[in-house]
């Protein structure tokens, strides 16, 4: 995937996100974390680094697109309470660009908001 439509469902800021904005070395810390996260689909919260916790289901659009729903908790938040981002990661079954969706309402329940926002509208961007 090189690019992806992202979209803040809060804000409703929309944006091209370019691959090349996701350092290599980035993907490499994260990928075996997230496999392990995707291997165990709806088994709960497993470590993302940084202290962030995630969670994946598989889901599907109304027309058959397949979803992937995300959840991340940031540092000091538990698992049992809101996620501090909830993510959706369509790719469209026409070929189109993916779409990532994410909500991060939820970063005003980490210890520190501000800090959160930033790390997790990162850390959401490298997940897709």
């Amino acid at each position: 995937m090189d690019t992806l439509i992202h979209i803040i469902a809060d804000s409703g800021h929309s944006r091209v996100s370019a691959r090349s904005e996701v350092r290599a070395d980035v993907l490499e810390e994260l990928r075996p974390r997230l496999e392990v996260a995707l291997a165990a689909l709806g088994s709960g919260a497993f470590p993302c680094g940084a202290g962030w916790k995630l969670s994946a289901v598989d889901g599907a659009e109304p027309d058959g697109s397949p979803r992937l729903d995300v959840k991340l908790w940031a540092r000091g938040v538990p698992a049992s309470g809101p996620a501090s981002v909830v993510m959706a990661v369509v790719r469209p079954v026409d070929g189109g660009f993916p779409v990532l969706t994410a909500s991060m309402a939820g970063v005003v329940n980490a210890p520190d908001p501000a800090t959160a926002a930033m790390e997790a509208g990162n850390l959401e961007r490298c997940i897709a």
